[in-house]
């Protein structure tokens, strides 16, 4: 791979397997350090952002309260399937 450091390289090559191809993604800012790039492996795909600090804060804080939404959707769905 040789675009990101070591152990996120190892984490992908251990839980994805071979990677097929990488592809830079548009809209990123190279001057300021910002980079995108979707990776396909095997069976699946998926984007890969740098992200800075602040960043990376907020989008572990909207993954838990998606992560919620996604329970409470999920219990309302079957609440409503006991109904009928």
């Amino acid at each position: 791979m040789k675009r990101f450091p070591w152990t996120i390289e190892q984490f992908l090559l251990e839980n994805y397997g071979k990677l097929m191809s990488v592809e830079e993604l548009n809209g990123v800012n190279k001057r300021k350090g910002t980079s995108c790039f979707r990776l396909f492996f095997e069976e699946k795909s998926f984007i890969v952002k740098k992200a800075k600090k602040k960043e990376n804060m907020m989008f572990t804080k909207l993954f838990h309260l998606i992560s919620e939404i996604r329970k409470l959707l999920f219990l309302r769905y079957i609440t409503l399937i006991k109904k009928e």
